[in-house]
C-alpha cells in the first residue's frame, strides 16, 4: 500500500475537477492515482495539461520519499482503441463500438455478473457487465428486448460464444413496456373487477356489469433512461475516455479561444 493521504487526493480532485480525472473512485471509496503493484511509480495524476498535472501532484500529501517526477504525454483516455464494426466482423481480443438491439432478457449469475445479448442483423453478441463495474450493472440489468444501444468494449471468446466486456453503454432508444390493467367504472371511477377471461368487468361498489369492457394498456415506467453510461473509475481501462473528460476538454478549449 502506498503512503498517500486519501483526504488530500479528495481535496485535489475537488479543486481540479475540470482539469484532472480518475483521481478517486467515489463509488468504491478508493484512491486511483496510485498503482496496485510493487513498481517504482508512487503515483500519477491524469490531467488535460502538464500544468494541471503538476499542480495536482503538488496538492497530494505523500508519507514516503519522492525521488523525482516526470510529465508524460499519453494516449490514455482517448477512446482510440475502439473500432466501429458490425457484430459479424468482430474478432477476439479487439475493442469495438457496435450498435445493436437487445435480443434477449438480461441474466444475472452468481457473483453479480450481468449479461445481455444484442443483435444487429449480421449476428448476435453477449454484452457482459462484471461485478467490478459497480452500479453500471444496473443499467444492463434493466434493459429489455427491443432497446437500442451502442456498446463499447473488448471482445473475448468464451465457450458460449463471443462476449463484449462492456466499458461504456449508450442507450439510444427505449422499447415500450406495457401491462394490462382493469378499467375504471364509468359511474364511480373505481377500478373494476374482471368477471373472467373474455367476460368483461363489474364494479363491486355500483354493481354495474360491462361485458364489453376491455382492459387498459398501461405503459410501465422504465428504470433506465436514454443516455450514456460508464463503468466505475476502478473498472475503467486506461485507454477509455471518462464521460466527464469530454466536457472538461470543451471547457478548457473554450477558455483558450
Amino acid at each position: 500500500e502506498r503512503l498517500v493521504d486519501e483526504q488530500s487526493v479528495l481535496e485535489m480532485d475537488g479543486s481540479l475537477a475540470l482539469y484532472t480525472f480518475d483521481n478517486y473512485d467515489y463509488e468504491k471509496r478508493e484512491v486511483r492515482i496510485t498503482p496496485h503493484t510493487p513498481c517504482p511509480v508512487l503515483a500519477g495524476v491524469r490531467a488535460i495539461t502538464p500544468e494541471h498535472a503538476e499542480k495536482g501532484l503538488g496538492m497530494v500529501r505523500f508519507y514516503e520519499p519522492i525521488e523525482f517526477h516526470v510529465v508524460f504525454k499519453t494516449n490514455q483516455a482517448g477512446d482510440l482503441h475502439y473500432i466501429p464494426a458490425r457484430i459479424s466482423d468482430m474478432k477476439p481480443n479487439t475493442s469495438y463500438i457496435v450498435t445493436g438491439v437487445v435480443s434477449s432478457p438480461p441474466t444475472i449469475i452468481p457473483g453479480g455478473h450481468v449479461f445481455v445479448k444484442i443483435s444487429d442483423g449480421t449476428g448476435e453478441v453477449t454484452l457482459a457487465a462484471y461485478e467490478p463495474t459497480g452500479s453500471f450493472r444496473r443499467v444492463v440489468q434493466n434493459l429489455v428486448v427491443g432497446d437500442e444501444v451502442l456498446a463499447y468494449g473488448a471482445v473475448k471468446l468464451k465457450p458460449s460464444g463471443p462476449t463484449l466486456n462492456l466499458e461504456k453503454l449508450a442507450v439510444t432508444r427505449l422499447a415500450r413496456v406495457t401491462v394490462k390493467a382493469a378499467p375504471p367504472c364509468d359511474i364511480c371511477g373505481r377500478r373494476m373487477k374482471s368477471m373472467g377471461q373474455g367476460k368483461g368487468y363489474r364494479c363491486e361498489k355500483c354493481g354495474i356489469k360491462r361485458p364489453d369492457k376491455e382492459p387498459l394498456v398501461v405503459d410501465l415506467e422504465r428504470k433506465v433512461s436514454v443516455g450514456v453510461y460508464e463503468v466505475c473509475v476502478s473498472a475503467r481501462r486506461h485507454l477509455a475516455m471518462p464521460l466527464k473528460l469530454k466536457s472538461s476538454l470543451r471547457h478548457y478549449q473554450h477558455g483558450q479561444c
